[in-house]
C-alpha cells in the first residue's frame, strides 16, 4: 500500500510523463511482431505502401486498384513512418499506437480539467488498459484517428459549454474543436461529423440552447476549421475520381452500411452492448455495478452518456457491423468507469459484489483458454501450444489475486491496480509471445507467413516482378513484396509470362476453383509443379473438414519454369 501511494504521488506530480512512460511500456514492445493480418491491416498499409511507391498522395489504391474506402489521413502517417523506419510491420502500425497515446492524453485533460489529476491519471489508465482500446492502439486500423479528433472536438465543446469560458477564449477552442472534427472527416469520413451530433443531442435533453447564442459567430471558425482541414482532399478527390467518390465512397462505404451487411459483417441490434462489455474489461464490471453506487450525478455524466449513446444507438442501427467501429465511444466510457471507480475507493461500503465476482470471472476465462492451448497440443500441429496456453496462466493468476483481495470489502484500490496491470501484461503476452507464432495459422484467408515466404524467394530463381495472383487480389503479397506483384486475368497473365526471362522461375497464386481455368491458358513447353498452399494443419480429418473453406476458395501455388531453349 506504501509503494503503491508513493507510485500514486509520483504520477501526480509528472502525469504527462506518467501517461507516456506507461504508453511506452503497454504499446511499443513487440508492435512489430508478427505479420500483418488480413484483409484490413494488409488493405490499409498497403494502401500507404502505394503512396510512397508512386508518390501520389490524393487517391488512395494498391498497385492499379483504387482503393477509396477510406480517406487518407491514416495513409498519410503510416506512409511517412515507413518512409522514416523503411516499410515493416512496425512502421504500418506505429501510427495507431501514436493515435492511442494522443486519445490518452485528451482523455487526461478532459478528466483532469473537470476533477483535478488524480481524476485526468485514472480515466487515462482506465481507457490504456481496456482490450478493446488496447487493439486499437496496435494494429494497423484507420479508427485512431478518428477517435482522437472525436475526443479533441467534444473536448472543446465541455470546455466552452460547461464553463462559461471567457468569450476571448472561445475563439480557440472553436478552431481547435473544428481542427478535430477535420482531423476526425479524415480518418473515416463523414462518421467525422458526429461529434456535432453528440453535443445536440446533449443541449436538446437538457433543454438550453443558450451555448449557440453565446458562441454566436465563433462557431463559424469551427465550421471554416473543418473545410479548411478536410476540405481539399474531399474536393481534389471529387475531381480526380468522380464515379469512385461517389459510388464507393459515398454510397458504398457510407450509405450502404446502414442497409447491407458489407462483407458479411452484421449482427442482431444488441451487438455492441457485448462488446462494450468485452472491450471494457476489466473496468466494465465497474460499469455494471453503477446502479448500486450511489454516486451523485451531474451534468458531466449526462453528457458523457451522451458521448456514448449516440454512437452505441447509431452503430447498432448500422446493418455492417465490426466491434472497433464502436470505439469512439470509449474515451467517454474511461471517464465514467473512472468517476466510478473513484467512489467506490472513497465509498467501499456502497461496492457490491458485483466487481470481485467480475475479477474471478476473468479467472475463470484464464482457464478456458488454457484448456485451449491443452486442447491445441492435441489437435493441432506445428502449433506452439504452450504460446495458446500462456495468456490464459495471466489471467487466472491475476484476476484470481485480485478476486481474493477483494474479499471481505478490502480497500479495492490494489485490486483495481492489480486488475489493470495483468490486462496491460496479457495483451503484451497476446501480442508479443501468441500472436505471431499463430500468424501462419489463419483459416478465413491465406495466411499472412504464405505471403512472406513468397516475397522472400528473391533467391536468383524468382525475381521480385516474377509474382502473380490470377484472378484474385491478395493484399498481404502487395505489402509483403514491396508492391513487386502482378495481378489480373487472361490479358494481364500473358503480358506476365512474356516478360518472365529464360530459366527464370515465375510464382503464381491462384483460387482452387480457377486451377482448371488458368491451366488451358499455361503455354506447353512451360515446366508446371502446383502445391497447396494450407493455412491448418489437423490431426483430425473431420475437424479439418469442418474449419477449412470449401476447396474451391483453397489457394494454390503454381511454380512456372521458362525452359532456356525459349530464348531466341
Amino acid at each position: 500500500m506504501e509503494q503503491l501511494a508513493r507510485l500514486r504521488s509520483w504520477a501526480l506530480d509528472h502525469p504527462i510523463f506518467a501517461i507516456v512512460v506507461v504508453w511506452l511500456a503497454i504499446t511499443l514492445p513487440g508492435l512489430g511482431s508478427g505479420f500483418l493480418w488480413d484483409n484490413d491491416e494488409t488493405y490499409y498499409a498497403g494502401s500507404a505502401l502505394n503512396m510512397l511507391l508512386t508518390g501520389d498522395w490524393i487517391v488512395p489504391a494498391i498497385g492499379d486498384k483504387v482503393f477509396l474506402d477510406k480517406p487518407p489521413l491514416a495513409y498519410w502517417a503510416m506512409a511517412v513512418f515507413m518512409k522514416t523506419f523503411g516499410v515493416s510491420e512496425f512502421a504500418a502500425r506505429l501510427p495507431s499506437a501514436l493515435w492511442a497515446l494522443l486519445t490518452l492524453l485528451v482523455t487526461y485533460a478532459l478528466g483532469a480539467w473537470k476533477a483535478g489529476r488524480g481524476m485526468g491519471l485514472l480515466a487515462a489508465a482506465v481507457l490504456g488498459t481496456t482490450m478493446l482500446f488496447g487493439v486499437l492502439g496496435r494494429m494497423v486500423l484507420v479508427d485512431g484517428p478518428l477517435v482522437f479528433g472525436m475526443a479533441v472536438g467534444l473536448w472543446a465543446f465541455w470546455r466552452m459549454e460547461s464553463a462559461g469560458e471567457r468569450p476571448t477564449a472561445w475563439a480557440g477552442w472553436c478552431v481547435l474543436g473544428g481542427i478535430g472534427v477535420g482531423a476526425a472527416v479524415m480518418a473515416k469520413g463523414p462518421l467525422g461529423l458526429l461529434p456535432g451530433v453528440i453535443a445536440l443531442v446533449y443541449l436538446a435533453i437538457r433543454r438550453d440552447f443558450s451555448f449557440l447564442r453565446r458562441a454566436h459567430w465563433r462557431l463559424a471558425l469551427g465550421l471554416l476549421a473543418i473545410v479548411l482541414v478536410a476540405g481539399p482532399w474531399y474536393l481534389a478527390i471529387a475531381r480526380l475520381e468522380t464515379e469512385q467518390f461517389v459510388d464507393r465512397f459515398l454510397l458504398e462505404h457510407n450509405l450502404a452500411r446502414f442497409t447491407t451487411p458489407i462483407n458479411s459483417h452484421e449482427g442482431p441490434f444488441f451487438y455492441y452492448l457485448p462488446v462494450l462489455l468485452l472491450g471494457m474489461i476489466p473496468w466494465s464490471f465497474f460499469l455494471v455495478a453503477a446502479p448500486w453506487s450511489r454516486r451523485p450525478r451531474d451534468a458531466f455524466d449526462l453528457f458523457l452518456a451522451c458521448w456514448v449513446g449516440v454512437p452505441l444507438v447509431m452503430f447498432s442501427i448500422m446493418t455492417t457491423k465490426l466491434p472497433h467501429y464502436i470505439a469512439p465511444a470509449f474515451p467517454a466510457l474511461a471517464l465514467l468507469t473512472a468517476r466510478e471507480v473513484a467512489w467506490f475507493v472513497a465509498h467501499p461500503e456502497c461496492r457490491p459484489r458485483i466487481v470481485s465476482a467480475g475479477f474471478w470471472f476473468m479467472a475463470i476465462v484464464g482457464l478456458a483458454v488454457v484448456g485451449a492451448g491443452v486442447a491445441a497440443r492435441v489437435l493441432v500441429e506445428d502449433l506452439a501450444w504452450w504460446a495458446v496456453m500462456l495468456p490464459g496462466v495471466v489471467l487466472v493468476a491475476g484476476f484470481g489475486l485480485a478476486g481474493w483481495w477483494m474479499r471481505d470489502r478490502r480497500p479495492c484500490e490494489p485490486a483495481c491496480a492489480l486488475a489493470a496491470f495483468t490486462t496491460a501484461l496479457f495483451f503484451l503476452v497476446m501480442m508479443t509471445i501468441t500472436m505471431p507464432r499463430v500468424a501462419g495459422v489463419q483459416v478465413v484467408t491465406v495466411a499472412t507467413l504464405d505471403a512472406m515466404e513468397l516475397a522472400a524467394l528473391d533467391d536468383g530463381a524468382v525475381g521480385n516482378d516474377e509474382l502473380f495472383t490470377y484472378s484474385h487480389f491478395e493484399p498481404s503479397l502487395f505489402f509483403y513484396s514491396q508492391g513487386h506483384m502482378n495481378n489480373g486475368k487472361r490479358q494481364e497473365l500473358a503480358a506476365f509470362l512474356e516478360g518472365v526471362a529464360p530459366g527464370r522461375r515465375a510464382l503464381v497464386l491462384v483460387r482452387e476453383k480457377h486451377l482448371d481455368e488458368l491451366g488451358r491458358l499455361l503455354p506447353g513447353e512451360w515446366v508446371v509443379a502446383i502445391r497447396a498452399y494450407d493455412s491448418l494443419v489437423l490431426r483430425s480429418e473431420s475437424l479439418e473438414a469442418r474449419f477449412r473453406k470449401k476447396d474451391r476458395y483453397r489457394i494454390r501455388l503454381v511454380e512456372l519454369v521458362r525452359p532456356v531453349a525459349d530464348q531466341d
